[in-house]
């Protein structure tokens, strides 16, 4: 429903609150509710303009139901006229003015300023355009500090998420206010934001839509018109399917018996564990270059030099390096064996990656490595 493949949705109660809804255009309820807060919950799945809200009732509940929404209505009429026409004070635009007057203001070559006011803004907007799936919602993580020996003075950490350029923590300069501190520090963020080069000079985000061909080094293809009427490339109403396709190095001949055999070891390092705000679950970080252990990849072909990569874990950033141990091998066929066992074991019992209609079969398969274990 989410993704807009189906458009019916179905559920019970559970879904009247903390669950978030695509926009709807019509919600029926099929039990009256039971209290006022489960009809504001239910009349939240209806909040686009042009929707429409029912519910569904027997003959028999129509009396009481009818007295209960009248009761509802008066509630809601009471509420709007103590606080529908809230209007916002002259104390926000003060305090806006007071937090520029605090910190001066950051301003790039092209004369694009970064306020107090507008640094966390910028910086929950620069998050939001981190790469991440539709379930994460990537923000940055807050530390206040009252300093000590000063009473009212305070100090604030912001450490980005995990996938951003920008490492480690930064630190604002202390402030009077928890408020004034944690704008500073979104400020000195948004700085090295642009000094690094995550934010263009007009303070924007330089993310895949910022990104456009040079004509003078590379023309756009022909086929990027997409005609009137047709839907957009990466929407969910155009699906484009494609070849997936295995580099040349690792297809080809399996490894056999007498036959020299190239091995590659997968040196791991990790570079930024996770933080304990971050490991909720306090699991242990494992630390790969500490191993005894590594894995590694055996091919009947050479593979071309491969810069390092980094990998996700859940103990966190880790970068691998491929690297050629400098010899050829060749093993007997209880070895190759022994290693083609090893290699089914990772993907099928740890991974869990032979789910029908996948099977294991190394014989037929364009492949042609095996991933093995090794002793540093």
């Amino acid at each position: 429903f989410r993704h807009h493949e189906c458009n019916v949705l179905v559920s019970t109660r559970v879904l009247e609150e903390g669950i978030d809804v695509p926009q709807c255009n019509l919600v029926l309820r099929f039990d009256p509710p039971t209290d006022y807060r489960s009809y504001v919950h239910s009349c939240g799945r209806a909040r686009g303009h042009d929707t429409f809200y029912f519910h569904l009732i027997t003959k028999m509940q129509e009396k009481s139901f009818l007295c209960d929404m009248a009761t509802y209505s008066a509630f809601q009429q009471v509420l709007v006229s103590r606080c529908g026409s809230v209007e916002v004070g002259t104390d926000v635009e003060v305090m806006a003015e007071e937090a520029n007057g605090a910190y001066p203001s950051y301003l790039t070559p092209a004369n694009t300023a970064v306020t107090m006011a507008s640094a966390i803004g910028l910086l929950n907007k620069y998050c939001a355009k981190l790469p991440s799936d539709t379930f994460t919602r990537l923000t940055a993580m807050w530390e206040i500090e009252e300093n000590e020996d000063s009473i009212g003075s305070y100090c604030c950490r912001i450490m980005l998420p995990i996938n951003s350029p920008l490492k480690g923590t930064i630190q604002g300069p202390w402030q009077e206010k928890v408020s004034l501190a944690k704008m500073a520090a979104a400020l000195e963020c948004c700085r090295s934001l642009h000094q690094i080069g995550e934010l263009d000079d007009q303070l924007q985000p330089v993310g895949k839509e910022s990104m456009k061909l040079d004509d003078h080094l590379c023309a756009p293809p022909a086929d990027d018109q997409v005609p009137e009427g047709m839907p957009r490339p990466g929407t969910t109403k155009r699906r484009q399917y494609y070849y997936k396709k295995v580099a040349e190095c690792l297809t080809g001949e399996q490894p056999k018996e007498k036959l020299d055999l190239f091995v590659y070891k997968l040196d791991m390092v990790l570079t930024c564990p996770i933080p304990d705000e971050q490991n909720t679950r306090g699991r242990k970080i494992y630390r790969p270059e500490k191993s005894t252990r590594s894995f590694g990849i055996v091919t009947t072909k050479p593979i071309s030099q491969v810069s390092g990569f980094p990998v996700f874990t859940r103990s966190g950033e880790v970068v691998v390096h491929v690297r050629e141990t400098g010899r050829r091998e060749q093993f007997t066929q209880d070895q190759l064996a022994a290693l083609q066992c090893f290699h089914k074991f990772t993907f099928t019992h740890v991974l869990r990656l032979e789910k029908y209609p996948i099977k294991f079969d190394p014989t037929n398969a364009r492949t042609a490595f095996y991933i093995v274990p090794l002793n540093k």
